[in-house]
Parts: C-alpha cells; sequence; structure tokens
C-alpha cells in the first residue's frame, strides 16, 4: 500500500511538473559524475611513487643479490640494448668489451645489471626463510598491505627466467592479481619478445616445473618486458611456492597510511628476523603530510559539490512541497500520522537520489572515464570500486539530511495551518 502510494506521489510529479523534475535528477547526475571525477583525482594525481627498480617506493626491499656468503665466483653482468635497433648488443660479463660498447653507442643504449652465480653459490631457499617471513607479517600486518618474492632458476648462467611469488589479502589480490586467486598452482607469464628463451612458447595451459613442483598456465600477459630485462617472468601465488624456490629479493609494502613510527615497527622486525643473514635493506618514507593533507582534501571538495547542489535541490523541493499541501491536509484527513507521511515523501526523494546515482555513476563509468585518462593515464586504472562506494555513502547521507530538514517544516504543520486560505 505505502509502495502504491509513493509511487502514485512520484508519478503525479513528473506530470504535473515534469521540468522540474529533469532539473533535479540532471542537476543530481551532475553532481554525482562531478564528486567522482574529483574524488578519481586521489590516485591519479597523487599515484604511490615507483622507485628506480619500478617498485613501489613505499616498500622495504631486501636484496640477497650481494649476500655476503655468496661464492666469490659470483660474476656481474650486464645486458646492453640498443634502443634504435631494438636487439641486444651484449649480454655477459660486465668487462672490457661491455665496457667498449657501451662507449661506441652511449646515446642510444640501455643497460640492466644482474648476477651470475656460479654452482657453489649460497642460495637463500624459501623452506628456510618462511618463518621468518611471516613473522614480520604477524607482527606488522596493520602496517603492511602486501608482500612480494622474487628469484628463478637461470637459463645458460644469464639469469633469463625470473620468478615472482605474490601474496597479499583476499581484496587485493581480486583486484590486481586475479589470475592468482584462490587455489591451485597457477601461473601467469610476461614473454619477452626481445629475448629468445625456452619459455617463450608456454601458452595458457601448459604445464610446467618450478623446483619440484607442477605448475599451469592460466595467463599470457600482453604486455612486453621491457629492454634490457632478459627475463621471462613467470609469476605464482606466494602460497604454491615450492619449498626449494630461491630467494633473490622480498619486498614488504606499506599501507599509504602508515606513518614514521609504523615504518621503524617494520624496520625493527624485518631487521630482527633478517639481521643475521646481513642483507641490504632499502627503506621507504612515509608520504608526505601535505600528500595526505591533499588526499583528505579532496574527499572534502567532493563532498562539498554534493552538499551545495543538495542544497539547491532542497529548496526547489520546498517550492514542490509548497503545492502539495492539499495532499498533505487529504493524509492527514483519513487519518494518516505525520510520520507515516513523512516517510512516504522522504521515500520518494530516496527513490529520486538512487535513480541520480545510478545514472550518473553509469554515464561517469561508461563514457567520461575515457577522455579523462587521456590527460590522466593513470586515472582509469587506479579508479576502484572504493571511491565510488565512498561517493554513494556520502552522496544518500548528506541527501537524506539535508532534504529531511527540508522536509519536516511541512510535515509537522497542522490540518488548519494547511487548508488555510481554502486550500
Amino acid at each position: 500500500m505505502w509502495l502504491s502510494l509513493i509511487f502514485k506521489n512520484l508519478k503525479s510529479f513528473v506530470h504535473t511538473k515534469p521540468v522540474l523534475f529533469l532539473f533535479i535528477i540532471i542537476s543530481q547526475v551532475v553532481c554525482v559524475t562531478a564528486s567522482l571525477a574529483v574524488a578519481g583525482m586521489v590516485n591519479a594525481v597523487t599515484p604511490v611513487p615507483q622507485d628506480d627498480r619500478g617498485y613501489s617506493a613505499l616498500s622495504f626491499y631486501i636484496d640477497f643479490e650481494d649476500h655476503p656468503n655468496s661464492s666469490a665466483e659470483s660474476v656481474r653482468c650486464v645486458s646492453i640494448f640498443d634502443l634504435k635497433e631494438k636487439k641486444f648488443l651484449y649480454i655477459g660479463e660486465d668487462n672490457e668489451a661491455a665496457a667498449r660498447i657501451r662507449k661506441e653507442h652511449q646515446n642510444r643504449i640501455s643497460e640492466c645489471g644482474y648476477i651470475a652465480r656460479t654452482s657453489d653459490t649460497k642460495q637463500n631457499l624459501y623452506k628456510d626463510m618462511k618463518k621468518k617471513i611471516y613473522s614480520v607479517l604477524q607482527t606488522c600486518s596493520r602496517e603492511l598491505s602486501y608482500w612480494e618474492i622474487g628469484g628463478g632458476i637461470e637459463e645458460d648462467n644469464t639469469g633469463t627466467v625470473g620468478y615472482l611469488a605474490v601474496s597479499a589479502d583476499d581484496e587485493w589480490m581480486k583486484q590486481y592479481r586475479p589470475y592468482l586467486y584462490g587455489e591451485g598452482n597457477k601461473i601467469q607469464v610476461a614473454k619477452n619478445k626481445y629475448y629468445e628463451s625456452k619459455y617463450q612458447n608456454l601458452a595458457v595451459g601448459d604445464d610446467i616445473k618450478i623446483c619440484n613442483t607442477e605448475y599451469t598456465v592460466s595467463k599470457i600477459v600482453e604486455k612486453q618486458i621491457e629492454p634490457p630485462d632478459i627475463s621471462t617472468v613467470i609469476e605464482l601465488n606466494a602460497k604454491a611456492v615450492d619449498d626449494e624456490f630461491t630467494v633473490h629479493w622480498i619486498a614488504f609494502t606499506l599501507k599509504n597510511e602508515t606513518d614514521q613510527s609504523g615504518i621503524a615497527k617494520i624496520s625493527d622486525a624485518i631487521r630482527k628476523n633478517f639481521g643475521d643473514m646481513s642483507p641490504k635493506i632499502d627503506e621507504p618514507e612515509a608520504p608526505p603530510l601535505m600528500e595526505k593533507q591533499f588526499n583528505n582534501m579532496v574527499y572534502v571538495l567532493a563532498f562539498i559539490i554534493i552538499v551545495v547542489v543538495l542544497l539547491n535541490v532542497s529548496r526547489l523541493y520546498s517550492y514542490i512541497m509548497s503545492a502539495r499541501v492539499k495532499a498533505l491536509a487529504v493524509y492527514s484527513l483519513c487519518g494518516s500520522s505525520k510520520i507515516k507521511s513523512f516517510i512516504v515523501y522522504i521515500s520518494e526523494i530516496i527513490l529520486l537520489m538512487l535513480m541520480s546515482f545510478v545514472l550518473g555513476a553509469v554515464l561517469f563509468h561508461f563514457v567520461l572515464i575515457a577522455p579523462v585518462s587521456q590527460v590522466f593515464p593513470s586515472f582509469s586504472e587506479f579508479f576502484t570500486f572504493d571511491i565510488y562506494l565512498k561517493i554513494f555513502g556520502m552522496y544518500i547521507v548528506s541527501g537524506l539530511i539535508i532534504m529531511a530538514l527540508s522536509l519536516i517544516p511541512f510535515i509537522t504543520r497542522s490540518i488548519t495551518s494547511l487548508t488555510k486560505g481554502g486550500k
């Protein structure tokens, strides 16, 4: 009954005031799209900075490549890539020949160094690091966002095959590593079109053995590995890592809100667990206060846009309610309480707001994100479902409060007041 009355009221509104109805919907759609665009700038304008390794600068990076227990026969090697000809000029020991090529092609090359290990090189196996890794995770779970370990099996002593094990909470894995989410030994392969490897022929569904464990290729990455990297990178879920997996590095990534005290806590846990191995540890710095203030200010600005638009809509709706005093008087004469009348009209407002938000979100997602991404390339990549939820929450809560306050003066009027003047 009440639902039927709500829709009748809404239908009557559309028939009697079509221009006002369209104005309310359009103004709120614009409000929603503008708020989403502003809120999306939090990540698009201030992305997490990247360091020279290409990993998040908000990460503790533990490097085991130059481990003091490594064999003295391990050799520093280099790959030199000709950016103009799109081919490798040199791959091997970093010696006089490499130096000569560097000098001859210094304005058109890019290079990447790596360690070529000998058979007696000290190996850091995953089975020896499990307890240490999970001790850090357990101690610092509130400060950490996710973690990664990297390792590999060398091919022809060049380190051409790299394995990256990834672990995180379920939501992060679903969003950024959907092909690794869940149980099972699934892997993703990122092929290198510039360097030949026996792993180049892998296809989805193929099986591959890493250490003593069988894995199945679930995805081939379209984006090629950029030169001068000579690796064929294979990603797998850390839960499925073989105990004999050779760990070359570990990265623990902070949550954006982690402050200096949180960084100190993580640092203490890492040094306590890995200090006896004397690794090289790169420590991050907390995001500057100004950046955090900017992020908060973006959401404040989105909230201001919502409130300003809704205040104007509420004034317009007050005009509409002043034309509905006859209906309010009839409800009262028929025995409807003020609370029931309030529910009828606030429900109408909720329907209008939900309709406006859906239209605004659809317009923004399918029409506006693409052109905005032309200006801010990272916009579409970092615009997450959480931003939709935050704007929806601000929009609905502030809308209900503002519109309820505009309704109360009409709902609380007496029958005498409503019928005054013969209306």
